[in-house]
């Protein structure tokens, strides 16, 4: 009875110890992904502080002195600031620097490579913002980091002319009529296609149709010819 009691107070151990480390792991796993979205917010969050800026010096003719110039109360208490905080702004004659400082320097490095003229040295990250040249209007552009705000603005409204440039690092392309010169590819599934000249190792298709008609039936008619042959053949008919 006592040898009893002792495995199952060993089997009871063993299971509280597993699911301390499910819990241990799906924790890590929740916080992990957490960062991962509080950073995205802290990127997004300062390219729209940037246009802010950016717009403030057209209307008014001038830099802001402070991001409560650019926003209200309400919208701070919602903006999602790096590492909890606060900008610096300094102006040097036609230039307007944004600085914070990091945690660490590896945080700090992480974050200065998202942003064009954006510089580290230590803890501290700087970006420099040219005073703007001409009125534009936001809404024609696309923008690279997605506003929360406007999600239009990250959607073309014409054509896209590469120039004889690549286009890489596309995770999944949706697209309703596609004319490409020359197409290479690991894995391609087609529902409808029509291809003037193709050139292939191995090519496996469920069924062709031609001009001429089914590629299928015309395999079916000369199989049954074929047998129709071999039975001329053996009843001494065909030669």
């Amino acid at each position: 009875m006592q040898s009893t009691r002792g495995f199952l107070l060993l089997e009871f151990i063993a299971v509280v110890s597993l699911f301390a480390a499910l819990l241990l792991m799906s924790g890590q796993w929740w916080q992990h992904q957490q960062r991962l979205e509080q950073r995205q917010q802290w990127l997004q969050h300062t390219e729209y502080l940037l246009q802010a800026a950016e717009q403030f010096w057209l209307q008014q003719g001038r830099p802001p002195l402070a991001v409560s110039e650019l926003i209200t109360e309400q919208q701070a208490a919602k903006l999602s600031l790096p590492w909890q905080q606060g900008w610096q702004l300094t102006q040097q004659d036609a230039l307007l620097r944004w600085q914070i400082t990091a945690p660490s320097q590896a945080q700090a490095a992480w974050f200065a490579s998202h942003f064009q003229g954006a510089t580290q040295q230590a803890q501290v990250v700087s970006i420099s913002q040219w005073q703007p040249l001409a009125q534009v209007n936001y809404e024609d552009y696309l923008h690279r980091v997605a506003r929360p705000d406007k999600p239009h603005l990250n959607r073309l409204a014409s054509n896209l002319d590469m120039r004889d440039h690549g286009l890489v690092g596309i995770g999944n392309l949706t697209a309703e009529k596609a004319s490409i010169t020359d197409l290479t590819a690991h894995q391609l599934l087609v529902s409808d296609a029509r291809v003037h000249t193709l050139h292939a190792d191995q090519l496996f298709v469920a069924r062709v149709h031609t001009p001429a008609g089914d590629l299928q039936r015309l395999l079916q008619r000369i199989n049954d010819y074929a047998t129709l042959w071999q039975a001329c053949v053996q009843a001494g008919g065909c030669q």
